[in-house]
């Protein structure tokens, strides 16, 4: 019965996700636009949403949900059951509904940033405290990569915790990093990508430059192994998808915002967006190999010739998502450009491109794009 009770309540959820948020995939409900700021950008959005309509009024939506979160508690797991999963297994399913803590953290995140209220510290503790008391790391990035928003909120609020409570999250994100580090045989996809952005947020935390170094090592590594001179990538190849292609895109973006803000930190320096490895691949090459997909000028029919066992059980399952043959839509494509403007104005035009597509010019633009507007590469 309980499991029953779960499996409705996180359909409810999703339901609201895909009528407020239609452009956004299923996983993005962990990792809910939220970007890891340093305090200049954490300003500059402060004052954005100050001085920019658009942009305020989407906050007063996402602040109206902050307050309402505030009455929740947190539900945390030792063990998160997700990667390797169809979407209607019972273990899979109690671990959504406690990884909604995840979505609440990312309000909060932003309430903080731009209320600075004291409440939203305090929840912020409270949320934080729990999942670093009970969560055991495992070093599996599919899953720990929903955890995002811990790092992100302990990253702003710090100095709220006690120096015994400092101990033990600073303990908790090194055993998280350690057991992403040893763990054997992480395949070129998007699990690295997402190892390696946790690995960052680490380094930048703690302060540890090991993790640091190794997260830009893994990074360029990455660039040069799994994304391929035309733009096209090893996910690409392996599942059949532009969803896995983006889906493996999008961390190396949000990992290249992180290191564009925090690069006085390091020794090196270079355009994370723009680099090309020695067998002549970049992130820009694998986001504009989208390009025409996201504006209708090309069409891609998904997972026809995956390779994972995974995929065709999915699509055995019945999952729509994972169908053979869907055609990927330009919508799928939104967050990658609204994350890679922050490098490059050309992507606004793909922007507006996709947004007259889907007919919602008006209301196309989530709270990532405001965000990447307020703080993106001066």
């Amino acid at each position: 019965m309980i499991i029953g009770k779960n499996i409705i309540s996180v359909l409810l959820f999703l339901m609201m996700i895909c009528l407020q948020y239609p452009a956004k995939g299923f996983s993005d409900i962990y990792t809910w636009q939220a970007i890891f700021m340093n305090e200049h950008a954490r300003n500059d959005l402060r004052q954005y949403v100050r001085e920019n309509s658009d942009a305020r009024r989407k906050w007063l939506d996402i602040q109206a949900q902050a307050e309402q979160y505030l009455k929740d508690a947190p539900s945390p797991v030792a063990v998160i059951h997700y990667e390797g999963l169809l979407n209607n297994h019972p273990d899979r399913v109690k671990t959504v509904a406690s990884l909604m803590d995840m979505r609440k953290l990312a309000h909060f995140y932003y309430a903080w940033i731009i209320t600075r209220e004291p409440v939203y510290q305090e929840k912020i503790k409270e949320y934080v405290v729990a999942w670093t008391n009970t969560y055991q790391a495992t070093g599996n990035p599919i899953n720990e990569n929903k955890l995002e928003a811990i790092y992100l909120t302990y990253y702003i609020t710090r100095e709220n915790f006690t120096r015994q409570e400092q101990e033990k999250v600073d303990g908790w994100i090194g055993e998280v990093a350690d057991a992403e580090i040893n763990r054997q045989g992480v395949p070129m996809n998007n699990w690295q990508t997402k190892r390696i952005k946790l690995l960052l947020y680490s380094g930048i935390i703690l302060n540890d430059e090991s993790y640091k170094q190794y997260a830009l090592q893994k990074f360029r590594e990455y660039i040069n192994h799994s994304l391929r001179s035309d733009g096209s990538s090893y996910d690409l190849e392996q599942r059949d998808a532009l969803a896995y292609h983006v889906s493996g895109l999008k961390p190396l973006i949000l990992l290249g915002i992180v290191y564009d803000q925090f690069k006085s930190e390091f020794a090196e320096q270079f355009n994370p967006f723009t680099h090309v490895s020695a067998n002549k691949s970049s992130i820009k090459k694998s986001v504009d190999f989208v390009n025409d997909y996201a504006t209708g000028k090309k069409q891609h029919r998904e997972w026809v010739n995956s390779k994972v066992k995974l995929d065709h059980e999915r699509a055995k399952a019945g999952l729509a998502e994972y169908q053979k043959g869907k055609v990927y839509e330009p919508a799928e494509s939104l967050e990658l450009y609204e994350q890679a403007m922050y490098f490059e104005d050309d992507y606004q035009k793909i922007i507006d491109a996709i947004c007259l597509e889907e007919q919602v010019s008006d209301h196309c633009h989530g709270w990532m794009y405001y965000v990447v507007k307020a703080i993106k590469r001066k």
